[in-house]
């Protein structure tokens, strides 16, 4: 009996996340899932940009990891941009009024990010240079139209 107890214990403290309820909001939530996205992509891509200005040592191994998750996450952040979900974010209020825009930059995202991934597997930079202005090009624009610096 006492095995038993233990186990009914143990289910239910395990579960105890599951039947709680967030104070959280499914918009907040959004943003700070985008944010989560954004900030992976941005810890990945510092050291990316440090190399290629040359203020540290080029790693073909670290660039070709970075840019792997780059395009893996890449494809992730236009989830988090759901209706309303503008408070205490970057985002500009204009995505909602131009989304099919805002869709096609993101989709520009992914594709570039791809790309640079690709390059940067082959270690050469013929490659990686003009693939990794095609992701720059692709986050500036997105910025410059829609979040707030």
């Amino acid at each position: 009996m006492k095995k038993i107890s233990v186990l009914i214990l143990s289910v239910l403290f395990v579960s105890l996340p599951v039947f709680s309820v967030s104070a959280e909001s499914i918009e907040e939530k959004a943003v700070d899932y985008r944010q989560g996205v954004f900030n992976i992509m941005a810890w990945n891509i510092g050291p990316m940009v440090q190399m290629m200005k040359r203020k540290i040592p080029y790693d073909a191994e670290v660039f070709a990891g970075n840019a792997a998750r780059i395009a893996t996450v890449a494809p992730m952040a236009l989830e988090g941009f759901i209706p309303n979900s503008l408070d205490d974010s970057d985002a500009k209020e204009k995505i909602w009024s131009n989304m099919d825009d805002f869709k096609s930059k993101m989709k520009e995202l992914e594709k570039t990010s791809t790309a640079l991934a690709k390059a940067a597997k082959t270690g050469d930079m013929a490659q990686i240079g003009p693939a990794f202005q095609g992701l720059g090009k692709a986050c500036k624009s997105c910025h410059d139209e829609y979040r707030e610096e």
